[in-house]
């Protein structure tokens, strides 16, 4: 299968009232009713989908991050501060996330005016005086702001799940950059670096379809109390208190979901690090019968991960569930208050301020939760996915050659006198020298020739028939007295050096000495 099977992105082609309509997927769905969609069948990426994109411009802004931080503490000779992840984020993926929060801001404004507008029409049927012409313009304006807010609600949420496909993407795509970086220094583990790519980055996909409530919420809760007020007065504000009930709550709740979220990461990671080990020797493991002290060991990480687990699914529980308690306690107070006060709870008054608090309820008691549960999980994944990006990398030549260079230009002396060691001596631009150099392995045994370890025991008597054999022969070399017991040297007369830029290739036949070298 190439790439030229497939056809062009329609998405690319289209039109504005295609693209405000969703008209340009229309093909594939009506191609997708008579035949069955193959692989072929699939439209090619638009150019903004491309990986390739993404992960060029996540890179970039990330490594522009980093070295500003660098710059900065330099210039101030502090200590470096981490990255912000956030920051790299924004500036990919910012100007784009603009689209979906007008969108959002439109959307909002066309469900306090569908409120409006139904309490127009439902006034038209209780006053006959009123002209049909009127009734008619409000009907008609509440068609057509119903029809824009569908077109607007489907608009936010296909940037917002596009902005967090490419947030993952492109993640993914940079910890695979580190991963083929990373020093050998760095003790994570293949299987925590699955865990972060499989969990980690879930969260800011989650994010997405959310987190712009957490903006929107507040302000959609400003413009329904205004007309709230001019509906029922003052006693709209026994409704918001009864709604500000609910927000101690779901800061409560936001805390702990990010300290839930941070236990159950450590526990999924030790879990996942113990398997790892145990897998990797498994062939200790089965020689000392240690399987069920392992098993119970893995089970008890695997028990303490799905016990926060359990505690996470029962917060959201009781989330889901003050969002369908709430809405008929809020109506309560505020109906209750007004009729306390002398109103008249008329059809029109009751419908719209229900149709209000309906919108709150939405808004404030189940898309405003859920952006704070999003945005706490995403911190601490943030946190990690940034420590794992700043591990120590492996450096390249070029990397080498320029500290290299910089340390012969800071070292360089002013004076002509001075020996230039840019190239006047070749020892000091040597690497590794050595003059007529001899090697030999470690102390061995007369009987067996094993390389052995000599024990204090060992050293001591060695160093008495020493000193016997020195009352014997007088004449004969200390140092070879102290190295009678020496292997025979395995290289000897070595004489080489090794300079930058240079490539040192050892050959010769079997057994010469190429590996003790």
């Amino acid at each position: 299968m190439t790439h030229d099977k497939h056809p062009p992105a329609a998405i690319e082609q289209a039109n504005i009232l295609s693209y405000i309509t969703f008209n340009w997927i229309q093909p594939m769905l009506l191609h997708g009713r008579k035949h069955t969609l193959v692989a072929d069948d699939l439209q090619r990426l638009s150019e903004n989908d491309k990986i390739q994109r993404i992960s060029d411009l996540m890179l970039r802004e990330w490594t522009h991050e980093v070295e500003a931080k660098k710059q900065a503490n330099m210039s101030h000779n502090k200590r470096m501060k981490r990255p912000n992840l956030y920051k790299v984020l924004w500036r990919c993926f910012g100007l784009y996330a603009c689209v979906p929060f007008v969108s959002g801001l439109m959307e909002c404004a066309c469900k306090i005016g569908e409120a409006v507008l139904l309490g127009h029409v439902i006034r038209f049927f209780d006053k006959p005086d009123m002209a049909v012409a009127e009734g008619m313009g409000y009907a008609m304006a509440l068609f057509l702001v119903t029809l824009f807010r569908g077109t607007v609600h489907h608009h936010n949420f296909f940037h917002v799940l596009r902005i967090g496909t490419w947030t993952r993407q492109s993640l993914i795509a940079l910890m695979y950059r580190k991963c083929l970086t990373l020093s050998t220094s760095s003790s994570i583990s293949t299987g925590t670096v699955v865990n972060m790519i499989s969990n980690d980055l879930q969260p800011f996909e989650n994010c997405a379809p959310f987190g712009l409530y957490a903006v929107l919420g507040p302000l959609e809760m400003i413009a329904v109390m205004y007309f709230l007020w001019k509906e029922i007065g003052v006693a709209c504000f026994s409704g918001l208190l009864a709604l500000s009930l609910l927000m101690p709550i779901q800061v409560l709740f936001s805390r702990r979901f990010g300290t839930i979220r941070t236990k159950t990461v450590q526990a999924r990671d030790d879990r996942i690090r113990t398997l790892s080990d145990v897998f990797s020797g498994i062939e200790l493991v089965k020689l000392c019968a240690w399987e069920v002290p392992f098993q119970e060991k893995v089970m008890m990480l695997r028990s303490i991960e799905l016990n926060y687990i359990w505690k996470a699914n029962t917060m959201r529980a009781i989330n889901m569930s003050i969002y369908f308690f709430f809405q008929p306690l809020v109506a309560l107070f505020a109906f209750v208050t007004y009729w306390l006060q002398g109103g008249t709870l008329a059809p029109d008054k009751v419908f719209v301020s229900l149709t209000l608090f309906n919108i709150l309820r939405q808004t404030m008691t189940s898309f405003f939760p859920k952006a704070l549960e999003s945005m706490a999980e995403v911190r601490v994944s943030a946190k990690r996915i940034t420590d794992f990006l700043m591990l120590p990398e492996l450096r390249t030549i070029g990397d080498e050659l320029e500290d290299a260079n910089m340390d012969l230009d800071s070292d360089s002396d002013p004076n002509p006198d001075a020996v230039n060691t840019k190239g006047g001596d070749p020892i000091l631009d040597a690497l590794i020298e050595m003059r007529d150099a001899s090697f030999s392995w470690a102390i061995v045994s007369e009987e067996k020739n094993e390389i052995l370890e000599p024990s204090a025991k060992e050293k001591k008597q060695k160093e008495d028939q020493n000193k016997e054999k020195a009352h014997h022969d007088i004449h004969k070399d200390n140092d070879v007295v102290a190295l009678d017991s020496l292997k025979k040297p395995i290289l000897s007369h070595i004489t080489m050096s090794l300079h930058r830029d240079e490539l040192l290739a050892i050959v010769g036949p079997v057994g010469c000495g190429k590996s003790s070298f």
